[in-house]
């Protein structure tokens, strides 16, 4: 997980899980978005999952719901 932490809080937190159809990309893809969501005051949790095809289904959302 990565944390973006707002320069001034406004109360207001974002669950991040990145796009890539359960096969591709990170925590750190969508970061422009992430840091664009703290400058506007968000906190905002990017999280990491396991994906396929080393990973079969359910192995992602049962990341995510940890």
């Amino acid at each position: 997980m990565r944390l973006f932490r707002p320069p001034k809080s406004n109360g207001h937190g974002i669950v991040m899980v990145h796009g890539g159809a359960w096969t591709a990309n990170d925590r750190t893809t969508p970061w422009v978005m992430c840091e664009a969501l703290a400058t506007a005051g968000m906190l905002v949790a990017s999280l990491d999952f396991r994906c396929g095809p080393n990973f079969q289904h359910p192995t992602a959302s049962a990341d995510i719901a940890a």
